[in-house]
């Protein structure tokens, strides 16, 4: 209850005990005990208003895009025998930091009422769902009572990424007249040769005949055909990237009316996930096969391979990785340079294309790979200047860079620039 009210009770009450103290009247004797019952039974009231209440979240999926709306409905039954006057419930969890509460109504003995609640996705990452704050009390509102319900769900939104079109960069690649081959994690139909069993082998893969002849673990190799394998190289050095802080938009109830397009928000590294999210996305659409390369708080790889699997692998990483990293780009590019062979194209994006990245780019080369860059424009993000040198080095290594700005169409620019570039 408001203080006004409180205020209103404790003057009533004086009045009745003052006026029963002076004249001994009987309608203040009375005005005391109807102010003490009141206050009683909204006491009782309140300590029971929320016994026999349950809920129950229902929502479509666990996992969701950025730019898509997600809803969920919470079912509120009454299990005891007394109703319910009003509920009112918030939610407490991460993603819906300012949906605010909402109020129902009469919920009868055995009765099932529910709330939904939408929003915009905007932000990508694992957000903690279904945790709700109950509150209800007395029909006058002296009293009050509040439960917290955790129900141990989580969300886990996955970056956004554009449908654009690209181009096979260059043919197949072929060495003395035939395909370059490589070790293949899954079984396939080339099959290469038997060896010794590792740590870690995949069970299937164990040649039982072999095996028990030799009396030790053998296990088959496979070989796979290589066509252009794409390498992503996610910059996340800390010092790398800039942003503004954004504000959490509040629920809107129309969010299935509107139509709105993505913003992504005034941070570089979100525009470097985008991007690569986006060139994964097209790759493995097209079956060329795509591998992962960042360093977050952990090393993060992902293996090369094709499919709607690697898709989902990727995806899932990209959704974790934050601009926490301690490595820079050339360090990077060491520490995994004997995953990238001949003729492996490269995508590096970053917003630290100056000298300082210059050893990597020779090691690629050197390794006969194409390194490509996608180089997020620091001042459109900040006030700190590009350094100079960048360029120059560049154009000596003939070394391809689309540079990002903020807030540009980033479907065109990738695409215009992916499509216009030439590797031999």
């Amino acid at each position: 209850m408001k203080q006004t009210g409180w205020y209103f009770f404790i003057l009533f009450f004086i009045i009745g005990i003052i006026g029963f103290s002076y004249t001994k009247a009987e309608v203040y004797y009375r005005l005391i005990v109807f102010c003490v019952m009141v206050l009683g039974i909204s006491y009782v009231w309140a300590q029971v208003s929320l016994d026999g209440v349950e809920i129950k979240i229902r929502n479509r999926a666990n996992k969701a895009m950025v730019g898509q709306v997600f809803d969920e409905t919470a079912m509120i039954t009454n299990r005891s025998w007394l109703p319910k006057l009003f509920l009112e419930v918030r939610d407490s969890s991460d993603l819906f930091v300012n949906a605010g509460s909402r109020l129902i109504t009469w919920i009868g003995p055995g009765q099932t009422r529910s709330i939904t609640t939408r929003m915009r996705l905007t932000k990508r990452g694992v957000f903690r769902i279904g945790t709700k704050m109950i509150r209800s009390g007395d029909p006058i509102g002296f009293f009050s009572k509040e439960k917290q319900v955790f129900l141990n769900r989580s969300l886990l939104v996955l970056p956004h990424f554009y449908e654009v079109q690209l181009k096979e960069l260059s043919p197949q690649i072929i060495r003395n007249g035939k395909s370059i081959q490589k070790r293949s994690l899954d079984p396939s139909v080339q099959f290469s040769e038997i060896r010794n069993y590792n740590p870690g082998d995949d069970y299937k893969r164990i040649h039982w005949l072999s095996s028990k002849k030799l009396n030790k673990l053998m296990v088959k190799e496979f070989e796979q055909y290589l066509h252009n394998e794409y390498w992503i190289l996610l910059d996340s050095s800390q010092a790398g990237y800039f942003f503004e802080p954004s504000v959490i938009d509040s629920i809107d109830p129309w969010v299935f009316i509107k139509k709105e397009k993505v913003q992504l928000p005034k941070d570089s590294f979100e525009y470097g996930v985008t991007i690569a999210a986006t060139l994964c996305h097209q790759l493995l659409r097209t079956d060329r096969s795509v591998g992962l390369i960042t360093e977050s708080k952990d090393d993060v790889t992902v293996q090369i391979d094709t499919g709607a699997r690697q898709e989902k692998k990727i995806f899932e990483n990209l959704a974790l990785i934050s601009p926490k990293g301690k490595k820079s780009v050339d360090t990077v590019i060491m520490q995994n340079s004997r995953n990238l062979i001949m003729g492996s194209i490269v995508m590096i994006i970053t917003t630290c294309a100056d000298a300082s990245l210059r050893s990597g780019l020779e090691l690629l080369i050197e390794k006969k790979t194409h390194p490509i860059l996608f180089v997020l424009d620091r001042e459109t993000f900040s006030s700190v200047p590009n350094r100079g040198e960048a360029q120059t080095f560049l154009e000596q290594l003939k070394i391809p860079v689309c540079h990002i700005r903020y807030n540009c169409e980033l479907k065109l620019t990738i695409e215009t620039f992916f499509n216009s570039i030439n590797i031999g």
